[in-house]
């Protein structure tokens, strides 16, 4: 999928109406939504919000309603990452079930609109003890988003609706992390008062502090001899992967990624070597970046899992750290400049570099070559080695955390075809991942990675996609517990009850499921899945408990340290 490709298929406020049609307050909301690019809402219906969800059904928004709040969740954070913005729907106390997933979209800056139904402030006034709601408290809820939204608004004044609408999904466009609104179930028809839109502007650059980080830059690159692109998942969240890739091309320097920015570039690209992850990662990799003298870290964020549980080392570095969070080159820090302003400007600039940094290459054809031996047991190695053999750009991974996460990080992939849940780590993210990823490009094939405990977790989510006809492949991983933590501390807690996860379709009433246990068997079951369309396709590997990918094999080293 190509940047350009990106850019049409994301949501633009440049398109909004200066006045929408509806007034009626719940209307209104999903007009503006609408013209901003939402086609679905993910949500869990409930009295609060109960008329609101009539409201969208009779609307163009397609309602996907799911199994529970937290996959709701899960599936508006993957819609937001591939489209611009997402929208989750929930009533209002239980609902902050949801708070798992949105804390995820927030650590992960994705931007996601919960939109909560409530009471209304007079029914709580009458009677304070009312179900779904903490005794005494009409705000709770409200407090337990605030710390994991941008911006929030209950819409409890027509006076004022239209300007607390605009202004928080602003805000969520501009940020790219979520926000919460909270509409009372009495306003859902209540005309409000409009109000003119008006785009809120990225922040603008001052001239003298650009100017200032740009000689910083060209002063650092001129004295360096093989400089290293790390980048990270600002360059997707922003759509900023067609200036990476053209700013390595310029100067031809070479490109690793985060594990979180994983895809922010297409990985087939002569000039990319790998991700990088301190002592997690390949050590060809290791040893070319660490070797390097100047790391040019752009959208990259600096957390544990990125780089490696801290084992990365690049102190002795030369570095230029442009995010979104922070502008930092050298020892000088630029608070006053917006960080897409300083890439473009790097990039109109007219340096003469051109890098021969000699550097990891990828052998495409050996990522191909893989052959499946006839009686060897499935392995984690094997199996990814396999998917790698029959992946195109016509495949998006979708990646849950555990084995399958580490292991996949060595897969070679093309431009924005891979989603985890890398960076907060959350088990049960892939399975709605997926279902949303199919909503997202229907036409192309969501490919779930996924272990037995994260699988436990949101396995219920298969029924939606039986519902509205989505036909995922399911890859599940069986080593029998939570094979991450085996590593660092054994015990019975690893353990959990082990399922027919092959026999599911039957339980659902459509899909179909295999269970292998060799690696001829799983290329088969792939091949099948794959040219098997309309509906889902479960493969369940069976493998050994202690079976480790190399990469997580070297974070449980890495990680031990720590525990």
């Amino acid at each position: 999928m190509t940047n350009s490709q990106e850019k049409g298929e994301n949501m633009s406020t440049s398109s909004v109406s200066k006045d929408l049609q509806a007034l009626e307050t719940g209307n209104y909301l999903l007009d503006f939504l609408w013209e901003l690019g939402v086609r679905e809402i993910f949500g869990v219906p409930g009295d609060y919000v109960i008329h609101f969800n009539k409201v969208i059904e009779e609307h163009k928004i397609r309602f996907i309603n799911t199994t529970t709040e937290n996959s709701a969740g899960y599936m508006a954070d993957t819609y937001a990452r591939f489209k611009g913005l997402g929208v989750a729907c929930t009533t209002y106390g239980v609902g902050m079930v949801m708070a798992n997933s949105i804390a995820q979209a927030y650590v992960e800056s994705s931007p996601v609109v919960i939109i909560s139904g409530s009471a209304s402030e007079e029914e709580f006034q009458r009677a304070p003890c009312i179900h779904h709601y903490v005794e005494d408290s009409y705000t709770t809820q409200l407090e337990v988003f605030k710390p994991i939204t941008v911006d929030q608004a209950v819409l409890n004044d027509p006076k004022t609706a239209a300007e607390d609408i605009h202004r928080v999904l602003n805000n969520c466009l501009l940020h790219k992390r979520p926000v919460y609104i909270e509409l009372p179930r009495n306003m859902v028809d209540i005309d409000l008062i409009p109000h003119q839109y008006e785009k809120a502007k990225e922040k603008e650059s001052n001239p003298k502090q650009l100017k200032q980080a740009l000689d910083a830059v060209y002063k650092i690159l001129s004295k360096s001899q093989n400089p290293v692109f790390w980048l990270g998942h600002d360059i997707t969240r922003y759509q900023l992967s067609d200036l990476a890739t053209s700013l390595a091309e310029q100067f031809q320097i070479p490109i690793c990624s985060t594990v979180t920015g994983k895809t922010c570039v297409d990985e087939t690209h002569p000039l990319y070597a790998g991700v990088y992850q301190g002592k997690v990662c390949d050590e060809r990799i290791r040893n070319f970046v660490e070797s390097s003298d100047c790391l040019l870290s752009i959208g990259a964020l600096w957390s544990d899992v990125n780089t490696g549980m801290f084992t990365a080392q690049l102190d002795h570095l030369e570095q230029i750290r442009i995010s979104a969070r922070e502008i930092q080159i050298g020892k000088e820090k630029y608070d006053d400049i917006y960080f897409v302003d300083l890439l473009q400007a790097i990039q109109n600039a007219k340096w003469s570099f051109n890098f021969q940094v000699q550097y990891p290459r990828l052998d495409h054809n050996a990522i191909k070559s893989y052959q499946a031996s006839p009686n060897s047991p499935s392995k984690t190695a094997s199996t990814l080695s396999c998917i790698q053999k029959y992946l195109s750009d016509e495949h998006i991974i979708c990646c849950d955390i555990g084995d399958c996460l580490f292991a996949s990080t060595e897969l070679v992939l093309s431009q924005n075809s891979y989603i985890s849940s890398s960076y907060f780590g959350t088990l049960g993210f892939a399975v709605p991942a997926a279902i949303a990823t199919q909503l997202c490009y229907p036409e192309k094939r969501a490919i779930a990675m996924v272990g037995d405990g994260s699988f436990q977790m949101t396995a219920t989510e298969l029924s939606t996609a039986v519902r509205f006809n989505l036909d995922p492949i399911i890859i599940v991983l069986n080593n029998h517990g939570y094979g991450t933590e085996r590593p660092l501390i054994e015990g019975e807690y690893n353990d959990i009850w082990n399922w027919n996860y092959a026999q599911l379709p039957s339980l659902f009433g459509k899909g179909k499921g295999v269970r292998v246990e060799t690696e001829t068997a799983f290329e088969d079951a792939l091949k099948l899945a794959l040219s098997t369309r309309g509906e889902f396709f479960l493969i369940e590997v069976e493998l050994e408990q202690l079976d480790l990918s190399g990469p997580l094999q070297r974070l449980s080293t890495a990680s031990a340290k720590i525990v």
